[in-house]
């Protein structure tokens, strides 16, 4: 679904990717899924090169509950993209939402190599192990966090 009706810059009259994201978050806001997707998509039309919109779209994809869709604006972003915690953290968020739980475990253990002060990974790898009832490895991720937090 494309929407019907592109951002226009004043200046130029163009459609501009950066006005279809900015756009896309407001709708975001507002809580129209949908229409965000459809700004995204037609920023990254605009532009293949603009990680940001990849990212947006991904987090739209994850808010509809379509995570292959989201993982697969991901991996576009973390292949292309400078190296990025979040990107990783994110995507194993989306993975762990999705049931793939041994895949996120690498995106987080990842994200703690690119920033090892990331205490959101920690937490997530901790929630992890705690699932599988490897509890040792859970109570070092739980120590991480009170040693980052002190």
């Amino acid at each position: 679904m494309r929407w019907p009706f592109p951002p226009v810059d004043a200046k130029t009259k163009f459609i501009s990717t950066v006005s279809a994201i900015k756009e896309g978050l407001n709708f975001t806001q507002k809580g129209q899924l949908k229409k965000r997707l459809s700004l995204f998509t037609a920023a990254i039309e605009l532009d293949p090169c603009r990680w940001e919109a990849y990212r947006y779209r991904g987090q739209t994809y994850a808010k509809l509950g379509k995570y292959n869709l989201a993982l697969k604006n991901y991996d576009i972003i973390i292949q292309h993209a400078p190296p990025s915690a979040d990107f990783l953290f994110e995507r194993g968020l989306i993975k762990l939402l999705s049931g793939q739980s041994e895949s996120a475990l690498k995106d987080f253990s990842n994200c703690i190599l690119i920033n090892p002060n990331y205490a959101s990974a920690y937490s997530s790898r901790a929630e992890i192990f705690t699932r599988k009832g490897l509890y040792t490895k859970a109570l070092e991720e739980i120590n991480i966090l009170n040693f980052l937090y002190q």
